[in-house]
């Protein structure tokens, strides 16, 4: 029984952030209890974000180990730590999706009573989770903004050199092709829906202004009502939750693939960033065309503005657009526009970040690829309070 006790059922490896786990040997159900001593000297809380089961050398695998192994990943899991499995054959890696998730009931955690100690732990854990990923999106805004400065300088030096001059690296890795591309898919694939939508916000807006206001002789002030609040408020609001559930989501997904095929591996072995080749184009083009977008979007709310207000109160087109001078100025078409390029920071950022952080199932990609869209529009939102706040404050 000692030296059973003693064979070692896996040895593990620590390599910057990522523990390699190398499992070994025969498992079956008379070496649990080996596998779970040996579990607990797993080097959890030393800087370490990632583990990564390697599987090949295992010959027999019991369901009853399968299943305790697969405990084990979940807990690593709870703990905030991605895990990734390699070296399955199909056959197994069929019959280890299937089985389910062993976690501690609810049941006999209430039963357990109040702890303290708990409380506090899983808080610790909840804030260290939230530190890395403020961490992770400052550092893809950080590649961002220094990315963006060097692309731009560098390809305008370029330009001016009649191609003779390269400034930095970064423009090798980046080429204006897939910038372009990228804002081919995000901005002008993405006019008619975004059209569609703010004519028809426009026109539902002036028709309640109208309805409300007419009770009191004032219809006329929908003008107002429909301008401002589609320059100000609907029009980059709405546009950038558009751009966010379409393609913030179709990045996820597309960086997402790529890190299950291991294509994000593969970029590195040849010495690229990934950060700079995958996620720098798509931020730039979403910072490039979301502000097209918005001018779109505003031009076609007041439209629908314009059309039911027709309609409705019997404001020809004319007497419409001779009213707009009184009801807007600059400030209020530029108090919508500067919000856009922050905006699209947001969605292009968390975009990124959740496609990064996929793992090799589908169902990390649909999960993070739901989170992306959340966070985003969460984040925009909160955005659009904050600046709303300023703006009252400084009268703009």
């Amino acid at each position: 029984m000692s030296n059973i006790s003693q064979k070692p059922l896996f040895n593990f490896a620590v390599s910057g952030k990522t523990c390699w786990v190398t499992c070994l040997g025969d498992w079956d159900i008379s070496l649990v209890e080996v596998l779970e001593n040996q579990c607990s000297n797993l080097p959890i809380n030393t800087g370490i974000e990632h583990f990564e089961f390697d599987m090949r050398n295992v010959g027999q695998l019991d369901v009853s180990m399968a299943h305790f192994l697969k405990k084990q990943i979940s807990k690593l899991e709870s703990f905030g730590y991605e895990v990734s499995i390699k070296g399955l054959s199909k056959v197994r890696e069929k019959q280890f999706n299937a089985l389910p998730r062993l976690e501690e009931p609810v049941i006999n955690k209430q039963a357990e009573g109040f702890s303290f100690t708990a409380a506090i732990s899983e808080i610790g854990q909840v804030l260290v989770v939230l530190w890395r990923e403020f961490l992770f999106i400052l550092t893809m805004i950080g590649v961002f903004l220094a990315g963006s400065t060097q692309l731009i300088i560098g390809w305008l030096v370029f330009i001016a050199t009649l191609g003779k001059v390269t400034l930095f690296r970064i423009q090798k890795q980046v080429r204006p092709a897939a910038v372009i591309t990228h804002i081919e898919k995000a901005g002008v694939y993405a006019i008619p829906i975004v059209a569609l939508m703010s004519f028809l916000i426009g026109g539902i807006i002036a028709q309640q202004g109208i309805f409300q206001l007419q009770k009191f002789g004032a219809a006329i002030f929908s003008i107002d009502l429909v301008s401002i609040l589609a320059l100000r408020e609907l029009g980059v609001l709405l546009t950038a939750i558009m751009v966010a559930g379409r393609s913030g989501s179709a990045i996820t997904a597309e960086i997402g693939a790529m890190k299950m095929r291991e294509e994000v591996d593969a970029l590195k072995v040849m010495g690229a960033d990934p950060f700079v080749v995958l996620a720098l184009p798509r931020i730039l083009a979403l910072f490039i065309a979301l502000p097209l977008l918005t001018v779109i979007s505003d031009v076609f709310a007041m439209l629908g503005g314009m059309v039911v207000a027709w309609i409705y109160g019997g404001f020809t087109p004319a007497y419409f657009i001779e009213l707009l001078p009184a009801s807007i100025d600059l400030t209020t078409v530029f108090a919508g526009l500067f919000k856009a390029p922050l905006m699209a920071i947001i969605i292009g950022v968390i975009a990124c970040v959740e496609g990064f952080k996929v793992q090799a199932n589908t169902e990390s990609l649909g999960r993070r690829t739901t989170v992306c869209v959340v966070k985003s529009i969460f984040l925009m939102v909160f955005l659009d309070g904050i600046a709303a706040i300023f703006y009252a404050a400084i009268d703009f």
